[in-house]
């Protein structure tokens, strides 16, 4: 895999769309999809149709079904609004739905991390390659630590 550019943490991001750095959360759009049941199945970090290198509108998806700036699920209203995609919280009572689909909280949980765990967005790209290599421990949550991410980036994003 080529080499992913060094980002700040929590500050940039790789477009899903054109691929190019997000430089900071301004000119980033976060992109939700729904299946028809309106449950949240994806989630895309994209450039923001201003900032955009392919021009206004060009990074967007065509079937997004609800968008928001990227910094509105940044910092700690951001994860608590995430959080409340699976689960509104007790004080809503037994009855409080989600609104994330069952079989996509792997897409919600790469979509948090991307957002809210420092070195996750470059380290996502080279985890495969430590893992592969037999670089992982054992330990499951292992390859997100900040310890295994920054090793990881820094052995294997050449």
């Amino acid at each position: 895999m080529p080499k992913v550019p060094h980002l700040k943490p929590l500050e940039q991001w790789i477009c899903d769309s054109c691929g190019q750095i997000i430089e900071k959360p301004e000119d980033g759009w976060f992109e939700l999809f729904r299946d028809a049941d309106q449950r949240f199945v994806n989630f895309k970090i994209v450039h923001h149709s201003l900032a955009s290198p392919l021009g206004e509108g060009g990074c967007y998806s065509p079937d997004v079904k609800g968008d928001m700036h990227l910094s509105e699920v940044l910092g700690p209203d951001g994860l608590t609004y995430l959080l409340s995609f699976i689960d509104l919280g007790i004080h809503h009572g037994p009855e409080a739905k989600t609104e994330l689909h069952p079989d996509h909280i792997r897409e919600w949980t790469d979509a948090v991390r991307r957002l809210h765990t420092p070195h996750f967005e470059e380290g996502r790209f080279v985890i495969s390659d430590a893992m592969s290599a037999g670089d992982v421990d054992g330990h499951p949550l292992r390859p997100y630590t900040q310890k295994s991410l920054t090793r990881y980036i820094d052995e294997y994003n050449t």
